[in-house]
C-alpha cells in the first residue's frame, strides 16, 4: 500500500518538464523501511597487508613506505613541476603526519638499488650535504653516468624497491644546482637507468614525498 501510495504522490508532484531527471528521496527513508528507491554505491576497496619487501622496505598500508632507514616515503607519486612538487610535500598530510617534504638529492640516491655508482655511497660527486651541487664541478659521466636501461631489480626493471607506485621515472630532488645557465634547474634521479641528472625546473617529472631522520 506505502508503495502506491508513493507512486502517487510522485505522479501528482508539479514542476517537473518532461525528460527532467528525478532524483530518488533518500532524505525522508526512515529506518526499518523498506527503501526501494535508495541507490547505495559501496566504494571498490583493496585489502592490504603490511609486507616487507626483500630489500628491506615496509608497506604500511597506510599510503606509506617506511625505507631501511626508517624514513617513510609516500607509497604514490605526483607529477608536476619542482616548485608544485615542494610545495604539495610541505602541505600533505598523510598517515596522519604533516611534516612532509620534498627529498633532497642525498635521501633520494638512498632510493636507488643495484646502480652502486649512482646510490648516495657511490662515486657520484652530486651531494645537498657535504654541498656539491654544481654541475660541472661535481657531476662526471664515468661516476654518474645511468646503468643500463630498465636494468634493475624493481619494478619494470626499475632502480626502484618494488613496493612503490610509478617506479620506472624521473624523480625531482629539493636540490637545486648551482646557477651554470640561465634558467634555474634542479637534481633529480631517473629511476630507470639509476641516473643522477638536472632538470628545469618548469620541466614535469615525478615527484615522492618524505619525512623523517
Amino acid at each position: 500500500m506505502s508503495r502506491i501510495l508513493a507512486v502517487l504522490l510522485c505522479l501528482a508532484c508539479g514542476g517537473r518538464g518532461q525528460g527532467a531527471d528525478v532524483q530518488p528521496d533518500t532524505d525522508n527513508v526512515m529506518i526499518g523501511e523498506e527503501a526501494f528507491d535508495v541507490f547505495e554505491l559501496v566504494p571498490e576497496t583493496t585489502v592490504c597487508s603490511p609486507t616487507t619487501s626483500a630489500n628491506g622496505y615496509k608497506d604500511l598500508c597506510d599510503g606509506t613506505i617506511q625505507a631501511p632507514d626508517l624514513r617513510l616515503w609516500e607509497k604514490a607519486s605526483s607529477y608536476q613541476s619542482w616548485d608544485e612538487a615542494k610545495s604539495r610535500c610541505e602541505d600533505l598530510v598523510l598517515a596522519g603526519k604533516d611534516d612532509w617534504r620534498l627529498p633532497d638529492i642525498d635521501e633520494l640516491r638512498g632510493l636507488i638499488l643495484g646502480c652502486p655508482k649512482t646510490h648516495v655511497s657511490g662515486s657520484c660527486g652530486v651531494h645537498a650535504n657535504p654541498k656539491c651541487t654544481e654541475e660541472k664541478k661535481c657531476f662526471s659521466k664515468e661516476d654518474c653516468w645511468p646503468c643500463s636501461m630498465n636494468g634493475g631489480p624493481g619494478g619494470n626493471g626499475s632502480y626502484l624497491d618494488p613496493l612503490f607506485l610509478e617506479p620506472d621515472r624521473m624523480y625531482w630532488s629539493s636540490t637545486m644546482a648551482e646557477m651554470v645557465m640561465a634558467e634555474k634547474r634542479a637534481w633529480g634521479v631517473s629511476f630507470y637507468d639509476g641516473n643522477v641528472r638536472v632538470a628545469p625546473v618548469t620541466d614535469f617529472q615525478q615527484a615522492r614525498c618524505v619525512r623523517g631522520p
